[in-house]
């Protein structure tokens, strides 16, 4: 059976880099964004920005909570990101204020409050690893 999947163009680059291009190329995007064509501008840029906020809190959950072969530094580069957006740190801080475990969260509060994803990645990939190392025995 033929692949009838057919690869984005390379001059046009993935759809997501550019945010009017998700949303004006139908030829891009597919089926996926046709039913949100006739809202408002305003309803698309929050439904992008809710998604963007997502995503960074499943990189955030991901990146603090999994062990990993990741370097220290493509770590520390995420986290660099994902402090970068104001709205993505609310919803970060919001939910560790939130969170049951107060003392287990308190390190991540002060990295978040602080903007200090190095002592975050840090910290995250020597307790993962302390985790991993009491989990095998």
């Amino acid at each position: 059976m033929p692949d009838r999947r057919k690869p984005y163009p390379v001059s046009e680059g993935p759809a997501w880099q550019n945010r009017r291009a998700l949303f004006s190329s139908g030829r891009q995007t597919g089926g996926c964004v046709r039913p949100f064509a006739g809202w408002p501008p305003a309803g698309r840029e929050a439904l992008l920005r809710q998604s963007r906020v997502q995503a960074a809190l499943n990189q955030y959950d991901l990146l603090t909570g999994r062990p990993g072969r990741m370097p220290l530094s493509a770590r520390r580069a995420l986290f660099r990101r994902i402090f970068a957006d104001a709205e993505a740190r609310a919803a970060l801080l919001g939910r560790l204020r939130t969170d049951p475990h107060r003392l287990a969260a308190l390190p991540y509060r002060f990295c978040l409050g602080l903007c200090l994803p190095g002592v975050l990645a840090g910290y995250t990939a020597c307790k993962n690893r302390l985790l991993a190392a009491l989990r095998r025995g």
